[in-house]
């Protein structure tokens, strides 16, 4: 069983990084602020926070466990990236 990754902040960076970790079987959280300070925003998972999902080279993230935002869509602990 591989351990949880948590990865702090969802910019395009930390993005790559919980893309690979995710595609060789690691479980990964991001957390992120309710107002992402990301830049390039449409290659950041950060981005969900505003849309409710997004999507980065076919794995989509969504908002999970914090309190909802407005941009929330799910949640709870079933909540992971697909």
């Amino acid at each position: 069983m591989n351990p949880l990754i948590l990865i702090r902040g969802g910019g395009d960076l930390a993005s790559g990084v919980a893309l690979r970790l995710h595609r060789v079987g690691f479980p990964v959280v991001i957390l992120e602020l309710d107002k992402p300070l990301a830049v390039r925003r449409t290659v950041c998972f950060s981005e969900a926070v505003y849309e409710g999902a997004q999507t980065v080279e076919g794995v989509t993230a969504r908002p999970g466990l914090g309190r909802p935002t407005p941009g929330h869509v799910g949640g709870g602990r079933n909540s992971r990236a697909d």
